[in-house]
């Protein structure tokens, strides 16, 4: 039988072992929670990294884009719904100005919200410049607040229908307007559900979009569509996250649209992305009818 021997470590060796073994496992430990923290990160907001959109802007010219007015760099929707279907929303986005009619779309941004549903506020508006300088806009100095006109096209009159209008002063070809938007939808108009729809595809080329959905395990998204998809320009992920499921969607590089005579509503042909909590239309009708049967009988018991 052969025996086996193994080399030993001098003795001036071991003290140094010591000291380093700690130093590795503390660089072990700091990894993991690196990767951990990377891996998770889009179950709590954060805003897009400033200097990869930085990097962006640099890539978005007339010459590329050379029939688009505005372009979309990078823009981020991030939502976390409750199990009553109540839910908190930012919104970021990045604007580039290529043309004078780029320039006059973007002299005003909005904000849609409609009393008692949900509360809007702007909480970052600012125009970086092409040298790459900031400059911010005082949102509650430029800022008014107006009942939405749009739908008296519908026939349709609420006063409590409102949009927060922004005035972006000092606009140039070839700034761009960064803005982050929060909502707070305190009430829901179908109880127990949550349900959004989320335009891919629009008058202004998309380099990037991502939508971030952030839902209680309990209340899980139970229908999702993807129509009219443009294929190659949407991807989508989902992973668990101590008690919450985190779906992802990014679209990049999605070109515009152009408006033809005579044509469809722009919402019902886009690409577009239909998420839900509820399963199908039967769930829908019978909250309706419920609704509806309730309603008839307090106005025949006047």
């Amino acid at each position: 039988m052969i025996k086996k021997t193994y080399p030993r470590l001098r003795p001036a060796l071991r003290p140094t072992l010591k000291k380093v073994a700690p130093v590795f496992i503390l660089l072990f430990v700091l990894a993991q929670a690196v990767i951990s923290f990377a891996g998770l990160s889009d179950s709590h907001w954060t805003p897009l990294d400033r200097a990869q959109v930085a990097d962006e802007i640099k890539t978005v010219s007339c010459a590329k884009y050379p029939n688009a007015d505005l372009v979309n760099v990078a823009q981020r929707r991030w939502v976390k719904y409750e199990k009553n279907g109540t839910y908190v929303q930012w919104d970021e986005y990045y604007t580039k100005i290529l043309t004078q009619k780029g320039k006059r779309n973007l002299e005003t941004v909005s904000s849609y919200f409609t009393i008692p549903y949900n509360k809007t506020r702007f909480t970052l508006c600012e125009v970086i410049k092409k040298d790459g300088a900031t400059i911010p806009v005082d949102v509650d100095k430029n800022s008014r607040v107006m009942i939405e006109s749009s739908q008296m096209e519908s026939n349709i009159y609420n006063p409590d229908s409102k949009i927060l209008q922004v005035g972006i002063p000092e606009l140039d070809l070839g700034d761009t307007v960064h803005c982050i938007i929060y909502d707070d939808f305190v009430k829901v108009r179908m109880p127990d559900t949550w349900s959004d729809y989320v335009g891919f595809e629009g008058v202004n080329p998309i380099k990037r979009f991502e939508y971030i959905v952030v839902a209680p395990e309990e209340k899980p998204l139970e229908s999702i569509a993807l129509k009219s998809e443009i294929a190659g320009t949407v991807t989508h992920s989902r992973y668990h996250d101590k008690g919450l499921i985190v779906y992802k969607w990014t679209a990049r590089d999605v070109p515009r649209m152009f408006f033809e005579p005579q044509m469809p509503a722009l919402h019902a042909y886009i690409q577009r992305l239909l998420v839900s909590t509820i399963k199908d239309w039967k769930e829908v009708s019978r909250w309706y009818w419920f609704l509806s049967n309730r309603t008839s009988k307090r106005l025949l018991q006047r």
